[in-house]
């Protein structure tokens, strides 16, 4: 089928006859422009196809300045699904890396914890200790004392870990 528009014949009575429905037809493409030149050509060959001169130019107008619009709008739909694309792979990212920073502030959070309560009772333990060594029970006070010396260094360098659930 050609690219023609379809040609519309002036009867002898003033009256313009079209051809039959069949040749009509107009080649549908997924080329925005093809229908747009189409209709300029239907509007420019047939002035008054659509009524007068005005609205055939106007409705031509139109109908260009809307498919202009849509494959504008396609375009930028594209490029902005490219972009949720790429934020949404960033998103992803950020997000994984908040969950190890949190895991990390978490155990941070018990080894804080952990060492202050250690060193505590390490401070208690060798108070303890050596009252005990100045005291009556000298073996006592020495086994109290470095069981907190003990307790102050493993408090030093232990961290916990976080339990697997």
């Amino acid at each position: 089928m050609d690219s023609e528009p379809p040609e519309i014949v002036p009867s002898g009575d003033g009256k313009q006859k079209q051809p039959p429905a069949e040749s009509l037809e107009i080649p549908l493409s997924t080329h925005p422009h093809l229908l747009t030149s189409h209709l300029a050509g239907i509007v420019t060959d047939f002035p008054t196809a659509f009524g007068n001169r005005v609205s055939g130019r106007l409705f031509s107008g139109i109908y260009a300045q809307l498919s202009d619009d849509y494959n504008e709008r396609k375009v930028e739909v594209r490029e902005l699904r490219a972009e949720l694309k790429n934020l949404q792979i960033a998103l992803a990212a950020a997000e994984k890396d908040g969950a190890v920073k949190q895991a990390q502030i978490e155990n941070l959070s018990r080894a804080r914890t952990f060492n202050t309560i250690g060193s505590g009772l390490a401070t208690l333990f060798m108070s303890l200790g050596v009252k005990l060594i100045y005291g009556s029970e000298s073996t006592t006070g020495w086994i109290v004392f470095l069981g907190g010396t003990v307790l102050l260094i493993f408090s030093w360098f232990y961290t916990p870990k976080k339990s697997s659930q």
